[in-house]
């Protein structure tokens, strides 16, 4: 009789020990889902484990997470939208991969009006934020008006074309429309048509003293880099009496390009003479025969084809030895610009 009170009374303990314990447990895990909501660390263990390898929130604040972190497995993330979101190696292969998607573009004086009218072959193009690409189809655009959308139709940003400048062409993009189109700017910040957000810098041209366009062919590269060649070769300068001191000289080619230059110089003087030729961030040194890029002797001539990068005003740097007998010329054949 007594085991039996007895074992009545130990099955009723348990059963009140187990309820509790299981009470106390599903209170606790609710606990954790309040803290949780409200920023706070979790510390049961259970709910620890459906969350484990998140980032959590401190109060209403984001963690700020500092130092190197290492994840034991690569997380996810997301096809950027703006510059300053991260991305994935997969996404970034595809920008690198299709910076340039071949083939390369074709930029022509075109052929009907080349003073006046630039043609482009079909293009894919990074935009120069890098958030996405776009493709522009084959068009034509006229140098002598404002911008308008389309083959055949004018591309400047702002005003009418100028005598003697530097002109950008630029891909732009439309992304509410899906619309490429080109843009012909003197600014390497150019004036967007309404709607178009996204650009592309493509090369460069200039036009003369009668705001036509200096004529030659584009060469690109796969990286967006290019080679422009005149179809008719520019003296830039023809001195007849050189300096003797640094003297700045202005050359047919866009700002910061490296320009291509035939550089001649004439000795007519019984003594010989040299010049040497400086970039804006190389010092200025007397021009002597170990140094000079030209020496001439006594009645004769000195002729190199060479490259200079230029500055921020198209400009490279000259200096004679002797200025009074020797005839100097630059001819500029075109330039070479990277692109960046």
């Amino acid at each position: 009789m007594k085991t039996q009170i007895f074992r009545n009374i130990w099955l009723s303990f348990l059963s009140v020990f187990i309820v509790s314990t299981v009470v106390y447990g599903a209170l606790g895990w609710w606990e954790g889902v309040e803290n949780a909501a409200d920023g706070e660390s979790l510390t049961h263990t259970v709910w620890n484990s459906l969350v484990d390898g998140v980032v959590k929130k401190t109060g209403s604040v984001a963690e700020t997470i500092t130092g190197i972190k290492t994840f034991s497995s690569s997380p996810i993330v997301p096809v950027p939208t703006i510059a300053t979101q991260a991305s994935n190696k997969q996404y970034v292969d595809s920008i690198l991969s299709n910076s340039q998607l071949g083939p390369t573009i074709t930029v022509l004086n075109n052929g009907a009006d080349s003073d006046h009218d630039i043609d482009f072959t079909e293009w894919t193009f990074v935009f120069d934020d890098w958030s996405w690409q776009a493709s522009a189809i084959a068009i034509s655009k006229r140098i002598d008006a404002a911008w308008a959308a389309g083959n055949g139709q004018w591309w400047l940003d702002t005003g009418s074309v100028s005598s003697n400048s530097t002109y950008y062409m630029y891909a732009i993009y439309n992304p509410t429309s899906s619309t490429a189109d080109f843009l012909f700017s003197t600014s390497l910040s150019p004036t967007m048509p309404s709607g178009y957000t996204k650009k592309k810098k493509v090369a460069s041209l200039l036009t003369d003293s009668s705001a036509n366009i200096k004529n030659g062919t584009w060469t690109f590269n796969p990286d967006g880099s290019y080679h422009f060649i005149y179809n008719t070769l520019i003296t830039d300068l023809s001195d007849s009496t050189p300096a003797t001191i640094r003297t700045a000289v202005t050359l047919s080619v866009p700002p910061n390009t490296r320009a291509k230059l035939n550089l001649t110089l004439i000795d007519n003087d019984t003594s010989s003479a040299s010049i040497v030729i400086t970039e804006e961030a190389q010092a200025d040194v007397a021009p002597v025969q170990t140094n000079s890029t030209l020496v001439a002797n006594v009645n004769w001539y000195s002729k190199v084809t060479a490259e200079y990068n230029t500055n921020s005003s198209s400009q490279i740097y000259y200096r004679a030895s002797d200025g009074g007998v020797s005839a100097f010329t630059i001819v500029t054949r075109g330039w070479f610009d990277n692109n960046l």
